[in-house]
């Protein structure tokens, strides 16, 4: 049985002070102490290091140099930490250690999830679990589904995020008295809180929280007690509780100043600036946003640093200073496109050089061997590298559509405050014209009289058309936010009928004056899903539909509500599509128009996104007649169990 931290202390003192099972109890204990105590970890490590030399032990040299990698990624020198994490590595590979091997793999992809390299950082985190399920190693494991539910989590994809929590909370409860597993569980529980939070189920965020709060103060680790006080802070703000908001975040803080955790107060900081913002309490929020800045771009951590700039434009909108706001909002944004764009890049860049290196090997074979078998495997290949070719082209529309969130966000905010600045003209000026209406005037001759009404006359028709086309404006600009569903990347419950009308208001372009849309908006209940997929697929469909009617026709969008889905469809009176290709619609494919190829990927696309909202997307089709596509959603979008 594994000794527990309190039998190692009294080992250390009773075993001799220069020998092989010293450096092994200070190793351990130092590695055991980072969620308590950095000091004694960097006591503990540097005796280990000196004694090992001293001794010719390479063992314990190499494990005291994993002890100080981890220092270093503690204290943000993160070149330092993977130059020592890398030797530890390569010794692992000569002498086949593979519980250490794990444990710097995890390590090192704990180091990337901390400064925001997603593709770096699953790697590791792949490797640690596959390594861990070879040794047959429940903390291994554990800690590993830990890592990938961090990763998943901050890309956003909450699913598969709470799918790795729950799989570390089981993990952690069949080895609950190992003081590690119980603070895996601690991190667990944090984790599957904050996606509750992130459904807008708060008392159940909290109940998640305040338990992992409980472990991680049975278990004294001052690091994850400052990690549930911050996202007990969250949970509160989302709540509209700022001043308990206030109160968790400063005790986060207050623990984080002390333990000097440089990642955590970075985040801390934020925090504390986004509620200081909600209250009003600019200049303080803006202080402590310049310290969240300061703190990332020293340990370059994009993910802070982007944040950090979307809520100085926060503030500084409220404040007035909208020089400063747009400066920050077109940081932000390019900073955001340049993320999403590295990791969707190097996605597909690893995805095809992968399948490249098997389809040449498969070639190797045949050339070699002359098997039939082999070549309708590389047949195989050939289709799979084709398919991932048309990935590449949904996820580089995905990147459209995140570029025109960025886009939009610009857009409304600039216009926003003209809108405001006519808005309330229009209002002070259709104020004096009704008061010169209802003047008692006596002109001094008829004639004048008729002047003074022919001219209040114009000057009220002109408030109209201004008033008009401002609304006008108005309406563009929000159905332009709602389509992009800005800040809305996450799983939200909204009303289907809004993405769908102001898809309708950004393809007011598109339609032409022989093209009739006729709408049959059922009663439908607001449902679970991500608001810009959607609108992608209510943009494709209809763009098809008004495609298909070539200018004469009619365009039905219907929706319903029966059982637990609710049902889109949008039909065209055109000319219908043969029997033959229906089977292949929602394939990615070709299409050669003036002597250039086109990928044809829309359909695919929708097919794809509704598939992820656990839907159906469906075509039927008759020729001359007409096509119908039907999209079926679930009432409650369950996350994954």
């Amino acid at each position: 049985m594994e000794e527990n931290y309190e039998e190692l202390l009294e080992k250390l003192e009773n075993v001799p002070k220069e020998s092989i099972e010293r450096v092994d109890i200070l190793v351990e204990l130092a590695w055991r102490s980072w969620s308590k105590d950095f000091d004694i970890t960097q006591t503990y490590t540097f005796e280990a290091l000196e004694l090992s030399k001293k001794l010719n032990y390479d063992k314990g040299k190499i494990y005291s140099i994993r002890n100080l990698a981890g220092m270093h990624f503690y204290k943000a020198e993160n070149e330092k930490a993977i130059q020592k994490f890398e030797e530890v590595l390569d010794w692992c590979k000569v002498n086949n250690d593979k519980d250490l091997e794990a444990t710097v793999l995890n390590a090192i992809a704990t180091m990337y999830w901390g400064i925001g390299d997603f593709e770096k950082g699953f790697e590791y985190a792949f490797r640690f679990l596959k390594i861990s399920e070879e040794l047959g190693s429940i903390r291994g494991k554990s800690f590993a589904c830990l890592t990938l539910g961090n990763f998943y989590h901050d890309k956003k994809d909450y699913d598969e995020s709470l799918i790795y929590y729950q799989k570390t909370y089981e993990l952690a409860i069949s080895l609950e008295r190992q003081q590690d597993l119980l603070s895996a569980k601690a991190r667990a529980l944090n984790g599957i809180g904050i996606i509750h939070l992130y459904r807008n189920e708060f008392e159940t965020a909290l109940d998640y929280t305040k338990q992992s709060l409980e472990i991680h103060s049975e278990i004294n680790s001052e690091i994850g007690v400052s990690r549930s006080y911050d996202d007990i802070g969250r949970i509160y703000f989302a709540m509209g509780d700022l001043e308990k908001a206030i109160e968790f975040h400063m005790k986060s803080l207050e623990l984080r100043e002390k333990i000097g955790y440089i990642q955590g107060k970075t985040t801390t900081f934020l925090g504390l600036g986004k509620v200081l913002t909600k209250q009003g309490k600019l200049d303080e929020a803006i202080k402590h946003i310049s310290q969240a800045l300061e703190l990332a771009e020293m340990t370059k951590t994009k993910v802070k640093i982007s944040d950090s700039y979307k809520y100085f434009a926060e503030a500084y909108s409220l404040k007035g200073d909208f020089e400063k706001a747009l400066e920050f909002y077109q940081k932000y944004h390019i900073l955001e496109l340049e993320i999403n764009n590295e990791r969707t890049d190097t996605r597909v860049k690893g995805l095809k050089t992968t399948f490249e290196i098997e389809k040449s090997k498969k070639e190797s074979e045949i050339y070699k061997l002359k098997n039939t078998i082999l070549k309708e495997k590389n047949e195989a290949l050939e289709q799979a590298i084709q398919k991932l070719n048309a990935t590449q082209a949904q996820l580089l529309q995905t990147g459209k559509m995140t570029a025109l969130g960025k886009l939009v966000a610009g857009v409304a905010h600039e216009l926003n405050t003209p809108i405001g600045i006519i808005k309330s003209s229009i209002d002070n000026l259709t104020k004096g014209v009704s008061k010169l209406k209802g003047l008692n005037l006596e002109a001094e001759n008829e004639s004048s009289s008729k002047q003074l009404t022919r001219t209040l006359k114009v000057i009220e028709q002109s408030n109209e058309n201004v008033n008009s086309s401002t609304e006008r404006v108005i309406k563009i600009v929000n159905s332009l936010k709602t389509f992009a569903s800005l800040d809305k990347a996450e799983l939200q419950k909204i009303n289907i009928h809004d993405g769908i009308e102001s898809t309708l208001t950004l393809i007011g372009q598109e339609m032409q004056k022989g093209v009739e849309v006729e709408k049959d908006f059922a009663d439908l209940p607001e449902i679970y899903c991500y608001p810009s997929q959607l609108n992608q697929v209510f943009m494709n469909l209809i763009l098809n539909a008004i495609k298909s009617v070539n200018g004469n026709g009619k365009v039905g969008i219907k929706t319903a509500s029966k059982n637990g889905s609710v049902y889109v469809s949008i039909s065209d009176s055109g000319k219908g599509i043969p029997q033959e290709k229906l089977e292949h619609l929602f394939e990615p494919g070709f299409t050669f128009n003036d002597s250039r190829v086109r990928m044809r990927t829309g359909l695919y696309t929708s097919f794809n996104i509704i598939n992820q909202h656990k839907g159906n997307l469906s075509v039927a089709s008759e020729l001359n007649k007409g096509t119908t596509f039907m999209i079926e959603l679930p009432k409650e979008l369950k996350l994954k169990n």
